[in-house]
């Protein structure tokens, strides 16, 4: 059994890190919840993170 955001980072598809990371990040910055989100970040500018057409 794996996280969806798991699922998505394995099959190249963009990360729904906004969505999964976005509120705890906004209530409470702190380093490891910014690091959290940048792998994933990265990962949804990557030319193979792109939507399919």
């Amino acid at each position: 059994m794996t996280s969806s955001l798991s699922r998505e980072l394995a099959a190249g598809r963009p990360a729904e890190v906004e969505d999964v990371l976005s509120d705890l990040i906004r209530r409470g910055r702190t380093p490891r919840l910014e690091a959290a989100a940048l792998t994933p970040r990265v990962h949804n500018q990557c030319p193979s993170a792109a939507p399919k057409p």
